[in-house]
């Protein structure tokens, strides 16, 4: 049985939704946002203005992890 001891919170909801789906990246923002790209050699690959609502982004490599960064929050992510 385990302690809780209220020392670890649990992770908030993310107002931001992330899928692909045929090597296409469809971010879903509540409000305006800087998205910055990385591979995971910590190489920018690319930087993007999102809008708020659904946003397709294309042309990064198929089955490749990324990192995708949106202000304080930092997002691990299999492109499909």
């Amino acid at each position: 049985m385990g302690v809780i001891d209220g020392l670890c919170r649990p992770a908030a909801k993310s107002p931001v939704r992330v899928f692909s789906k045929e090597a296409v990246l469809y971010l879903q923002v509540e409000q305006a946002t800087e998205l910055e790209v990385y591979n995971l050699f910590g190489q920018k690959v690319g930087q993007y203005r999102l809008i708020p609502g659904m946003n397709k982004l294309e042309g990064l490599q198929p089955s490749q992890l990324y990192l995708l960064r949106m202000g304080r929050e930092t997002i691990k992510h299999l492109i499909q």
